[in-house]
């Protein structure tokens, strides 16, 4: 053999040798990156997993401060409302007592123009009765033809003797 084949032979052996080394060390950088890069993957798929958890108590948080603020616009509509309900029966209760004191003077009113009517019918009975007698006073004073002309049925009755 050769030492020009065996220094060639050599020189191959080394090459290949440096090519093989080399895609070794090529083939373990890459399996290094690849398990920094699954490590880095599980660490991102349990961040993951607690944001999704996280989220979902977050989304269970505003769920029930939803369910308040709706039972809370419940009661403030019905605190609205009974507000609304005492205003309108308070408006109504003084409607009422001014009705019932408009109802009252009209009564004292009606009472007064009552007393009044009675008092004066009273008094225009008194004059009419009054009248009355002085009429047949005047009647009795008048002779019977001139009676006649004034009221024949009194003068009628004059003639006639009462039996």
């Amino acid at each position: 053999m050769d030492v020009n084949f065996i220094n060639a032979y050599s020189e191959v052996l080394t090459e290949n040798f440096d090519a093989v080394i080399k895609q070794n060390m090529l083939l373990q950088a890459r399996l290094k990156l690849n398990d920094k890069e699954a490590e880095r993957f599980k660490d991102t798929t349990i961040q993951l997993q607690e944001l999704q958890a996280e989220r979902k108590e977050l989304l269970d948080k505003i769920e029930l401060l939803n369910a308040t603020v709706v039972r809370t616009e419940n009661v403030r509509y019905k605190a609205n409302e009974n507000d609304s309900l005492a205003a309108e029966k308070s408006r109504i209760q003084v409607a009422l007592n001014e009705s019932m004191k408009e109802a009252e003077n009209l009564k004292k009113e009606i009472d007064t123009k009552a007393k009044q009517f009675k008092e004066t019918t009273k008094s225009k009975d008194q004059k009419i009765s009054e009248l009355e007698d002085y009429i047949k006073t005047l009647e009795e004073l008048l002779p019977a033809s001139k009676l006649k002309k004034v009221n024949p049925e009194a003068a009628a009755a004059k003639v006639q003797p009462v039996k």
